[in-house]
């Protein structure tokens, strides 16, 4: 519907500028998190699922439902 879609766009709006804020907390949880524990499953689903739920904290218009990794450099 027409209303749904209108309240994604303006979740999506609200995402968009707290971007700064999801850098920061992506840096924070990443800086607490060994290299080992993202090399498995349950350690990526783990941050995703962190990282969702601290992002909704900031959300004032919507949430976030899924957070997904689409690439991943190890060092």
């Amino acid at each position: 519907s027409d209303l749904s879609k209108e309240k994604l766009e303006v979740a999506k709006e609200e995402l968009e500028k707290r971007i700064f804020q999801v850098n920061d907390i992506v840096i924070k949880e990443l800086s607490e998190m060994k290299a080992e524990q993202l090399n498995d499953k349950k350690g990526k689903l783990e941050f995703e699922n962190k990282l969702k739920e601290q992002v909704n904290e900031l959300m004032q218009e919507g949430k976030v439902i899924q957070v997904y990794t689409t690439s991943s450099i190890l060092q």
